[in-house]
This record gives C-alpha cells, structure tokens and sequence, in this order.
C-alpha cells in the first residue's frame, strides 16, 4: 500500500557514481554501523555526515582518525 523507506545499504546500491551524499546519524549507535558501510563501499569522499548528537560527530572523528 505505502511506500518503504529503503535502508542505508540500499541507498548506497542506487547511488550514482557522481553523487553526493548527507548521512545524518540519529541514534548514537549507528555510528560504527554506519562507518562500515561507508568504508564497505569506498565512498568516503562522497559522503557527509552530519548528526544533533554532538557524541556521534565526536565518535564519528575519532572512528576515521585511526
């Protein structure tokens, strides 16, 4: 009847290669979930992400500094 909203797995998948993306985090954790993802498809320079939970952005940082 209604439509689904796709999962972050399947908005990777239909992604353009040209595209540019604004991942925001909702719930803490979801950060290293969401990081794998990122890093299993290699688009890391395609991607933003952005949360109102400043620990996530801190988590987020401290993820990708290593």
């Amino acid at each position: 009847m209604g439509q689904s909203i796709p999962t972050l797995r399947e908005v990777f998948e239909s992604m353009p290669n040209n595209s540019l993306i604004n991942v925001e985090i909702k719930d803490i954790d979801a950060v290293e979930k969401t990081l794998r993802l990122i890093e299993e498809f290699k688009i890391e320079n395609r991607i933003m992400i952005s949360s109102f939970l400043i620990e996530s952005l801190r988590r987020v940082r401290e993820k990708i500094r290593r």
